[in-house]
């Protein structure tokens, strides 16, 4: 029989009952004892008439007992019979001796006082971290202690009063597993840690009488089984933990520790529970920007990566991400030289020199923004917890450079009280041209005070070789060199404030992947060596200071970075200036770009858990970029003066060129201004329908200075008769202001299916336009452009099946895009940007994952994608003419991924791992019509990974393949408009890598 649930009483009446904490059904006025004989020195006191039904029933249980009420007597004194079955008495079984048990008052305090513990605090710690040790040592015996008779009505193990069972017995609608509050004195909320454990993770007590009541703090269990002896009793020193108290934290690691799998050694994160079971990890996201949340229950299409699905393949940029994610798209040229794209939104490609071509995909570090247009920063040292990619218009929660979606990377924290890290070493070798690759990483988690100050370090080093061939000199032009280090530092400064400080820092020096089509596969020809290098200093510092129902987040960044990007642009020298005659002239095209960006954004969202949930917040952000551009050439001088019968020609003097054989210099400054307020709100209705609505204003401003000299960028040439040239100037400035709003509803069918529909609005800033010399190009091109907008209009549905053994989740949406800023590439190599035409993206994206067994999973996801001009769009200029229907370049039309793995369990709890990945991604186009010039195809790609992984104690040792099957070879093409030129301009994914990956964990 159970007792039937009393609730929290704060100003308790007189006639206090007691409930006995043996056989929790007997009942006795004095609190000494039950009517069964048990003593009730663990019972609970209670207050209020007792329940009718157990006035009843008590005297008649009693005497089903056999035994008849003992006369109250003094506590700790006289024989005490206990009973085996009381769950609270068989933890402290598992943990005391029986001469801790035996020793001091036990019983429940009296009203308005605290308990009474005679037994010295320092040598009950010793005596329960000893039981501790020997039921992680011996569990059988532990195993033994925790059963006896009374398993049969399997009491249930919810935080009753003073964190005792409630009392409940176990079953289909009252078991562990799931989430409910229980009205027991003081009690905010229960949440049981699972139908093994069948402890509560957290209990956050408050106590009803005068005095403070001690409070009980459980550790995650992944901490109580890793740490040491010396950390566990640092931690009982600084919290006021009673005896009782402390026996049930450590009871709950004792109990963890038997029934769950061991953690790493060394504190490192444990392979996932899920991953033990034959149920689905669950994910949560912050992309709602209202705390953790479950991704199946955010109405929106997002896509989460763990960063070992990268790893173990020895992979981890922008490009290995997009084969996972079928909607997204990346084009890349060089390291941190690329382009990502979603859901058909692209109407341009990579343009290393265009300053003014906003990205539509928000790349995060954390809370930092580091978007940067065909410019994305490739950083590996980053420690990553998860990414986060987000599908379509967040203009709500991240502003304008989201117009077609957002990448996370949601970095590790440091740890305040264990001290851990990893190291991990890769070799491999590239087929073809390439040669052997080798890289380096290590982290270390430094607890500098305990649960107050802990630092993280990460660092990062590798060289990748070449693999594309000069066919002048017969080595490879691209090869990589990395070395990235960063520091995050985390300061507990209060019980309500937290601190996170970051710096990152990174040094790239690489090549261009650039080969031609009409060479051999792999082979360029370059005179002059080609170069790709970027450093990059993040810094961050971001506070989150609890306001109790409210949190307040403040997010301070600064980024300052430099890139260099130099190709050896011998056939447009050649061809544009002496008409494709030999020789060839070795000219290096260079374009160096420095650039700032402060960003300073407050946050303040709800978190008391009612049915409304809220975030209102504001935005700041101020950036500029500094652009240098020189295309110096060897011998320009002497043969222009030669050709064009200009003795004594000088570019730096006549042409006003930065240097001498110089024939193209420019500058173009900008300085950027936003500023934004933002709100969205959440509210629950029936606890099934949830209803959202936001919106962001904003405002922003851009200054642009242009300056361009030398025989290109002249607005006029100098001449023999007029020997100096008339430089191009441009100085504007634009401001641009509006509102995105967002609306969605999410409708719960049940806790395993919900149906969504959302609509909202993308923004994109306009800009300025570099002059077009009328000499060169023949034609006038407009000064700026305005900004474009779109609206996303989608419905889609999460679903959780098989009892958490599959999820399916499926998107469909239809995209508006209006006011197009159109990009026009000149055959001069100049061009310009225009307002001009609507664009209509319609697609189906699906996703699921399938747990076939607890060792045995796949998953496949699918994007389905018809992106079109809706109407003829005008340009001005017939030969740059979109046709109506035509489809948008660089979005293929279909793409799907792939993934499984088996694991393979072997003695002593070692593991082989079996896993695999397949990416298709379907031809897209460089234009939009073949009418238009510059239109080539990009091919299909096929990218084939695999990994074979042997798991043992701390260590991990990986083989791996990536693109097995050199089915993925090109990222990019730039068509051909130099006759001398042999073909396309191809950039072109790294072939076949095979390696070997040794990690460990300390």
């Amino acid at each position: 029989m159970s007792l039937p649930h009393v609730p929290s009483i704060r100003h308790p009446p007189a006639a206090p009952w007691h409930r006995c904490g043996a056989c929790r059904v007997h009942l006795s006025s004095s609190g000494e004892s039950c009517f069964a004989g048990h003593r009730s020195g663990l019972g609970v006191r209670l207050h209020g008439p007792i329940p009718a039904s157990v006035s009843a029933t008590r005297r008649r249980s009693g005497a089903a007992a056999g035994r008849a009420a003992p006369v109250a007597r003094r506590r700790g004194t006289g024989p005490a019979r206990r009973c085996p079955a009381g769950p609270d008495q068989r933890l402290l079984s598992a943990v005391l001796p029986a001469r801790a048990r035996n020793r001091g008052t036990v019983g429940p305090p009296r009203h308005g006082t605290r308990y009474r513990y005679p037994l010295r605090r320092g040598r009950l710690a010793q005596l329960a971290v000893h039981r501790v040790f020997r039921a992680l040592l011996f569990p059988g015996r532990a195993r033994r202690l925790l059963s006896c008779r009374a398993r049969r009505l399997a009491p249930c193990r919810r935080a009753g009063p003073h964190g005792h069972a409630c009392g409940r017995n176990s079953g289909p609608a009252h078991g562990d597993g799931d989430r409910r509050r229980h009205a027991g004195a003081g009690i905010r909320e229960c949440k049981a840690a699972g139908p093994q454990s069948g402890f509560p993770h957290k209990l956050a007590r408050k106590s009803s009488y005068s005095r403070p009541f001690p409070v009980l703090i459980l550790f995650p269990l992944k901490a109580s089984i890793a740490t040491t002896e010396k950390s566990i009793r640092k931690r009982m020193k600084q919290h006021l933990l009673g005896s009782r108290t402390l026996a049930l934290a450590l009871a709950q690691a004792c109990a963890g520790a038997v029934a769950m799998p061991s953690a790493i050694a060394g504190g490192a994160d444990p392979e996932p529970q899920a991953a033990q079971t034959e149920q689905i990890e669950r994910v949560e996201v912050t992309a709602t920007r209202t705390g953790a949340v479950d991704v199946q229950r955010v109405p929106a299409a997002i896509t989460v990566i763990k960063p070992e699905a990268l790893g173990k393949y020895g992979l981890g940029n922008l490009n290995d991400i997009a084969d996972l994610v079928p909607a997204m798209s990346v084009q890349q040229q060089a390291t941190g030289v690329n382009n990502i794209t979603m859901r058909g939104l692209v109407v341009r490609g990579i343009v290393p020199s265009e300053v003014q071509d906003a990205s539509l995909v928000a790349v995060y570090i954390d809370e930092m923004p580091v978007t940067l247009k065909s410019a994305n920063p490739d950083l590996k040292v980053l420690d990553l917890e998860r990414i986060e990619v987000l599908q379509g218009p967040q203009g709500t929660l991240f502003g304008a450079g989201s117009m077609a979606g957002t990448v996370r990377q949601i970095t590790k924290k440091p740890e305040f009280n264990d001290l851990f890290g990893s190291v991990e070493a890769v070799g491999s070798r590239t087929s073809g041209f390439g040669g052997g690759n080798h890289n380096v990483r290590g982290s270390v988690n430094l607890p500098l005070k305990n649960d107050a100050l802990a630092l993280r370090l990460t660092g990062y080093t590798g060289k990748d070789s070449g693999y594309i061939r000069n066919q002048l000199t017969g080595r490879t032009t691209n090869g990589v060199s990395t070395n990235q280090g960063r520091a995050a530092l985390r300061l507990q400064a209060s019980r309500d404030l937290l601190v996170d400080a970051s710096v990152t820092a990174s040094n790239i020096k690489g090549g261009i992947n650039d080969a031609y089509a009409d060479l051999a596969p792999y082979t360029t020809i370059a005179l002059l060596p080609e170069v790709g290098n970027d450093k990059l200093q993040l810094y961050n510092l971001t506070v989150n200071y609890e306001l109790g129902k409210a949190k307040l987040v403040s997010s301070t960044s600064y980024l300052h970075r430099d890139t260099l990007y130099v190709t050896s642009a011998q056939y447009p020298a050649t061809a544009f200036i002496f008409g494709g005659q030999a020789p060839l002239m070795q000219s290096a095209y260079t374009i160096a770009n420095k650039l700032t960006d402060f960003a300073q954004e407050f946050r303040l969202h709800s978190q008391d858990g009612g049915p409304l949930k809220w975030t209102v917040g504001a935005f700041f952000e101020k950036g500029s970029r500094d652009t240098l551009q020189d295309q110096p050439t060897t011998g320009f001088d002497a043969r222009y003066a030669a050709t064009r019968n200009f003795p004594g020609y000088d570019s730096q003097v006549n042409d006003l060129a930065t240097t001498a054989d110089n024939y193209f210099s420019g500058r173009q400054y900008i300085d950027s201004r936003q500023a934004a307020l933002f709100a969205e709100a959440t509210y629950t209705l029936w606890d099934r329908l949830d209803l959202t609505a936001g919106l962001r204003l904003f405002r922003g401003t851009q200054d642009f200075d242009l300056r361009f000299t030398g025989l290109f960028g002249n607005l006029a040439t100098a001449t023999p008769a007029v020997p100096t040239g008339v430089p191009a100037l441009a100085s504007s400035s634009a401001t641009a202001r509006g509102a995105n709003p967002r609306f969605a509803a999410a409708w719960r069918v049940d806790p395993d299916h919900t149906l969504y529909a959302s609509a909202g609005k993308g923004f994109r800033y306009g800009g300025n336009n570099q002059p077009v010399p009328f000499n060169f190009c023949g034609i006038n091109a407009p000064a700026t452009f305005e900004p474009d907008t779109l609206w996303n209009f989608e419905v889609g549905s999460k679903n959780t099946l098989f009892d958490r053994r599959m999820t399916f989740n499926a998107s469909a949406y239809r995209i508006d895009w209006d006011d197009v800023q159109v990009f026009n590439r000149l055959p001069c190599t100049y061009y310009f940007t225009q307002n001009a035409g609507k664009i209509r993206s319609l697609g189906l994206e699906l996703e699921s994952l399938l747990k076939i067994t607890r060792r045995a999973s796949v998953g496949i996801n699918a994007s389905l994608n018809h992106a079109t001009a809706t109407d003829t769009v005008q340009t001005g200029i017939a030969a740059q003419n979109i046709p109506a229907g035509a489809r948008v370049p660089y979005a293929p039309k279909f793409a799907a991924s792939a993934t499984a793995s088996y694991s393979i369990p072997l003695p002593n709890n070692d593991e082989i791992g079996i896993a695999a990945s397949y990416a298709h991604r379907g031809e897209a186009y460089t234009n939009f019509a073949r009418e238009q010039g510059n239109y080539a195809e990009i091919p299909s790609s096929n990218t084939v990974n695999a990994t074979l992984t042997w798991r043992t104690r701390g260590y991990e040792v990986g083989l791996f393949g990536t693109n097995l099957t050199n089915g993925a070879k090109v990222s990019d093409v730039t068509p051909n408009t130099i006759a001398i030129q042999p073909g396309n301009t191809l950039y072109l994914v790294r072939p076949r890598t095979v390696g070997l990956r040794v990690s460990a964990r300390f």
